[in-house]
């Protein structure tokens, strides 16, 4: 039987207020109030992004209370920082508008031929024309969500593979074709160490990692790629903004360079092409290689790879693989949790 002295404590501590708050955060547009779906939210000093859900809704419980500086982010708008201050024991909401962006794609002009060195490494900021330069912050931008989904809303994959041996003369012959599971919860890109061998099927064989979008964020890739703004070619009879990267001078090993490829009106992925840097200084030397990306949202503004064709020529012999996404599912949590 409960003492009189411990009813009274386990009513005490019944009794006492929450110590924490709650934080309902809303990203609109300016320009006409709607809600702005899956933009990402950061929350300073605690160093926690979150992306918001399909309304563009986020909700954060158990904050301690103090102040706290939320950076909403979207991509096709200006950023815009806040400052809330949390109490303990309440609820409270707050609505952050973002301002809309305009790009006068048409005025952009390639200056000249650019160095053939790669030096001044890193995205750029200040390129001396204002289009150009809100061209790259949008890319950061998508790069920033790519890197984000990755880290903290990690997916399980299924897709087809297909290889296909390819001979002068002959008809192709498929040497592979399986469905295969993935996640991308991965390994970090090292520069210059994107060649390696691995036992394949027990036999010592060279790989090349690929590299997807998210990786062009990753602080020693940037270190080690120059960026620059390529224009605005048709690809597949769509327009789209090209950005090329090159693997630094000073990377003597193979390294990854390529172009990716933006939507002209929500600058999200459409494409990525990627190949080798000196291909001949690998042990043994590899010839062409080269990898060709898709794109396509499974949301507002969240895109995923959706195909992914790889061409490995060896001698007068082209090795062909085609993998097609199929489906995936969140691992740990889902958008706007």
């Amino acid at each position: 039987m409960l003492t009189h002295a411990l009813l009274w404590a386990l009513a005490t501590l019944t009794a006492q207020p929450d110590s924490t708050g709650v934080l309902s955060m809303l990203v609109t547009s300016r320009d006409d109030g709607q809600a702005l779906p899956y933009g990402t939210i950061a929350i300073q000093p605690l160093g926690v992004t979150r992306f918001t859900d399909e309304s563009g809704h986020l909700t954060v419980r158990r904050l301690a209370p103090g102040q706290y500086t939320l950076q909403a982010r979207e991509i096709g708008f200006a950023p815009a920082d806040t400052i809330v201050t949390v109490h303990a024991g309440e609820a409270q909401s707050i609505t952050i508008a973002l301002q809309r962006v305009a790009i006068r794609l048409a005025r952009i002009m390639v200056k000249g031929r650019r160095s053939k060195d790669c030096i001044g490494t890193g995205l750029p900021e200040y390129s001396g024309d204002p289009d150009v330069d809100e061209v790259f912050r949008q890319l950061k931008t998508s790069i920033d969500r790519a890197r984000l989904l990755t880290e903290q809303y990690p997916l399980m994959y299924s897709l087809e593979r297909v290889r296909v041996m390819r001979s002068p003369g002959a008809p192709d012959r498929i040497i592979q074709r399986d469905t295969t599971y993935f996640d991308d919860r991965r390994d970090y890109y090292e520069p210059g160490k994107v060649v390696y061998f691995e036992m394949d099927h027990g036999v010592r064989t060279q790989m090349a990692r690929l590299i997807n979008f998210a990786d062009l964020g990753d602080p020693s890739f940037q270190a080690n790629h120059c960026f620059d703004y390529g224009g605005e070619p048709k690809v597949d009879g769509k327009r789209m903004i090209q950005i090329d990267f090159r693997a630094a001078k000073w990377l003597r090993q193979p390294d990854i360079e390529g172009s990716v490829f933006l939507d002209v009106d929500r600058y999200v992925v459409l494409r990525a092409a990627f190949h080798l840097s000196h291909p001949e200084r690998a042990t043994p030397p590899i010839g062409e290689f080269g990898v060709i990306t898709t794109f396509r949202e499974v949301a507002p503004l969240i895109t995923l790879f959706e195909t992914v064709d790889t061409d490995e020529p060896v001698g007068v012999i082209r090795t062909i693989e085609h993998d097609r996404l199929l489906k995936f599912v969140y691992v740990q949590r889902s958008p706007g949790q």
